[in-house]
């Protein structure tokens, strides 16, 4: 979703003339760059946090924060693993 908000911005921007210089391109791609990987860093500890909540006894803040603790130093793995089970479900549903 940022990716797609992103580039709906960039084109908006170059249509006005706004990123005209190559810096400017620059500085807007390394903004996109950093914002999508802050939304992939909580989305790999969200989506664990929605495993964790059905618990008894969890409380979604504490299964956020449950789940932070859990993906510290494995985000990338993690990530991978998610990104692979997203190709297999589209072999699998073809």
């Amino acid at each position: 979703m940022p990716f797609a908000l992103a580039l709906i911005g960039y084109s908006a921007a170059t249509a006005t003339g706004l990123l005209v210089v190559e810096f400017e391109d620059m500085l807007f791609w390394i903004a996109e760059g950093w914002t999508d990987s802050t939304v992939i860093i909580l989305i790999t500890s969200t989506f664990f946090a929605l495993i964790i909540v059905t618990l008894p006894g969890m409380y979604p803040f504490r299964a956020i924060k449950a789940a932070g603790d859990l993906v510290v130093g494995r985000r990338l793995k993690i990530l991978l693993r998610l990104i692979w089970m997203g190709v297999g479900v589209v072999l699998v549903w073809r």
